[in-house]
């Protein structure tokens, strides 16, 4: 009788261990939260396993919004810098990279560029400004063999968007972007007026928009953050803000971790990972025959030079 006694306090300790240390165990539950979208497009199920966890945090950088990893270097973009970051994992090393003309650690909000995504292509990396202003439409290139800068505009084709999708220049916020087969998917951001979360699917001079529907968190609709393609998958950041503009920000929600298939973009499962963090940028980190793990920055919509970037890791 004493040894189902023990047995029965140790599962009640451990349960009990589990409530208290959110985001640092494994979740194996349903967040009553996270309001599940169910229709032709997602199931948003909820993910068996994930752990989240503290990574580290770099001085130096601020309202981190975008970051990818490469050969032990973590390469880090915010929305109010005019900075390309690259953070040195080995030895600890911070470097920047202006990529406009008088860059700011710190640019003021009516004229900063807003690069909201970053990502690794052909060995050069790719930023883009969100689009939601006409001052944030910069595309610019890094190459990783010379750092050399290539600088472009990205007008043209937001303005393919705003017609392709039928929405006003209010509405364009375009918060991550990937390569996949021969093809870019931009990920836009729901948070303005009519909350237009989709994918724009560029392949040549065809441009196709796919509306997608997201889940609620406490009644607000969660909108893209960031994305990034491993081993075939999508895997994708939202967040709910209590805001309904592209320009001013809002009281934060949560923000949400899921995966998408691009070839039925049917949500395959969805979860919430943060309660008052805002999630914006997804990159992978490492992976074996059990887990992959990606690194996560948080855009804290403060004016502190300082980033915290997360570990998380998702169980097959």
């Amino acid at each position: 009788m004493k040894i189902y006694k023990g047995y029965f306090l140790s599962i009640l300790i451990f349960v009990v261990s589990c409530r208290n240390e959110q985001n640092k165990n494994l979740q194996k539950h349903e967040n009553p939260n996270l309001q599940t979208i169910k229709n032709s497009q997602t199931t948003a199920a909820a993910m068996t396993k994930f752990e989240l966890k503290p990574f580290l945090t770099i001085e130096g950088v601020g309202a981190a919004s975008g970051l990818v990893y490469h050969q032990e270097k973590l390469f880090i973009i915010g929305d109010n810098s005019g900075f390309l970051y690259e953070y040195n994992l080995e030895n600890k090393k911070l470097q920047s990279f202006p990529l406009v003309k008088n860059a700011l650690n710190l640019t003021p909000k009516k004229i900063k560029e807003d690069f909201e995504s970053i990502t690794l292509h052909n060995g050069s990396l790719q930023i883009f400004g969100s689009g939601s202003t006409k001052k944030r439409d910069k595309q610019i290139g890094f190459s990783l063999a010379d750092n050399s800068i290539t600088k472009l505009s990205a007008k043209n084709l937001y303005k393919k968007f705003l017609e392709t999708a039928m929405i006003s220049d209010k509405d364009l916020n375009i918060e991550g972007v990937v390569f996949y087969n021969d093809k870019q998917y931009f990920f836009q951001r729901g948070n303005g007026e009519h909350s237009t979360n989709g994918i724009f699917i560029v392949s040549g001079n065809d441009i196709e928009f796919k509306s997608i529907a997201l889940p609620l968190i406490l009644g607000l609709q969660c909108g893209f953050t960031d994305a990034i393609v491993y081993d075939d998958k999508c895997y994708f950041l939202a967040t709910a803000e209590n805001t309904n503009s592209t320009y001013f920000d809002g009281e934060i929600m949560g923000s949400i971790f899921g995966c998408l298939n691009l070839d039925t973009f049917i949500i395959e499962y969805a979860e919430q990972i943060a309660s008052t963090e805002k999630m914006e940028g997804i990159t992978f980190y490492k992976s074996d025959d059990k887990t992959i793990t990606f690194l996560i920055c948080e855009d804290n919509d403060i004016e502190e030079l300082k980033s915290n970037i997360y570990e998380l890791t998702i169980y097959k």
